[in-house]
């Protein structure tokens, strides 16, 4: 409650409770009652307005306050919205820079991929030549060796030549001993020598002429 709406009160009451002890008075000091009602209504007319002219200064200083309250409240809204896109658009920014360089690294990767598919087929078409090389030379190990195997069945399957030991007794009986070569006091010559030397053996188609 406001100090002018308890003057109000304050000044009604007085002025009513002097109106009604001058009613019971003689007819001056009732009118000076009469005067004395009037004077507490206008006081309290006054006083009234003043307090209603102070309430509607307070509701308009509140309504002020309020306004001002909430035009802070909207610029503080306005700068967070203000600070939230930029952020939002540094964060635009850098995915658009990302998403270039993703895709300049995509075309690089694809690029390497073509070379590595192209590499891949080369080697393939090496490694099957070289299997087929391999494959060519494994037959022809095989041949050599078949040759090789046969080669060692006909050595094995020939004949052995008869060394000179296997000679004829009647040759060795013939040949001179060492008394006879040096029974003249001589020494003895290439010739002489020559006689000594094994008689050759019978060859293979003597042998088989025989």
């Amino acid at each position: 409650m406001s100090s002018l709406h308890r003057v109000t009160q304050v000044v009604l009451g007085v002025g009513t409770l002097l109106a009604l002890a001058a009613a019971f008075g003689p007819v001056w000091v009732a009118r000076v009652g009469v005067v004395i009602a009037v004077l507490a209504a206008l006081f309290a007319v006054r006083f009234a307005w003043a307090e209603l002219k102070q309430a509607r200064a307070d509701h308009a200083r509140e309504q002020v306050a309020q306004l001002r309250a909430h035009r802070e409240q909207l610029s503080a809204e306005r700068r967070q919205s203000s600070e939230v896109v930029a952020a939002l658009s540094a964060h635009n920014e850098q995915a658009d820079q990302r998403i270039v360089t993703l895709q300049s690294t995509i075309g690089s990767l694809r690029g390497e991929l073509s070379t590595l598919r192209g590499d891949h087929a080369a080697l393939t078409a090496g490694l099957a030549e070289r299997d087929q090389r391999i494959a060519q030379l494994g037959r022809d190990l095989a041949t050599r060796e078949a040759e090789l195997q046969a080669l060692r069945e006909t050595e094995d399957a020939a004949e052995v030549l008869p060394m000179p030991r296997h000679a004829a007794v009647a040759d060795w009986d013939a040949l001179p001993s060492a008394e006879d070569l040096w029974s003249d006091g001589n020494h003895p010559t290439v010739v002489d020598l020559q006689q000594l030397a094994f008689p050759e053996a019978p060859s293979t188609e003597a042998k088989k002429q025989a």
